[in-house]
């Protein structure tokens, strides 16, 4: 590692004391710590969605249009809350989730998050 073996150096020209240099820019080692996460559960969807005319999907969130589906045959065209196109998809399962995720970015992380 360079900056390891510059370390000295490093610390003399940042003009740090010798004994606050240790706390500030600790000696790197080789050393991982590995923790695990916890489990943790997805949020449900707010997104509500209804067949309104044969072959068309309509998607609301908290009583908002959020943007449509159509079938032709085997593919799915989702459109977003503005009409603007997001894709075209093999299954209609994969349609709700990516205007799932689209919504999420658009609105935040944590909007679409409920707490109990």
């Amino acid at each position: 590692m360079l900056i390891a073996s510059h370390r000295s150096e490093i610390v003399e020209l940042l003009n740090v004391p010798a004994h606050m240099a240790e706390e500030r820019f600790p000696t790197p080692t080789n050393q991982v710590v590995i923790s695990s996460a916890s489990p943790v559960a997805a949020p449900q969807s707010r997104i509500l969605w209804r067949r309104a005319v044969e072959g068309v999907y309509a998607a609301t969130l908290d009583g908002e249009f959020a943007g449509f589906i159509t079938v032709s045959g085997s593919l799915h065209t989702l459109h977003g809350p503005h009409s603007q196109m997001l894709g075209v998809y093999r299954s209609l399962e994969a349609a709700f989730e990516v205007l799932e995720l689209e919504l999420a970015f658009a609105t935040g992380p944590t909007d679409l998050i409920t707490t109990s």
